[in-house]
């Protein structure tokens, strides 16, 4: 990944760190989403946090824990 990119990785990251304690949890992303305009969730098949933590999964890949590290962040975005 160019120096440029990982910049800008680095910048998501941290935006969406909203405590600023170096992990990305289900608590960071609700309070920057609303789940529940979600689509799955307006028509009953999801609720809000089954929405979180499949928004999560996407870079939670490295130990599925539910916390997102830079690493695994960062691994997502290396393509």
């Amino acid at each position: 990944m160019s120096e440029e990119r990982k910049k800008y990785v680095i910048l998501a990251y941290q935006k969406l760190d909203k405590n600023k304690d170096g992990q990305v949890t289900l608590a960071d992303i609700s309070s920057i989403y609303d789940a529940s305009q979600h689509p799955e969730v307006k028509s009953g098949k999801m609720t809000t946090e089954e929405v979180f933590k499949q928004f999560l999964a996407h870079w939670d890949t490295q130990v599925p824990d539910g916390i997102v590290t830079i690493d695994e962040f960062m691994d997502y975005y290396k393509v």
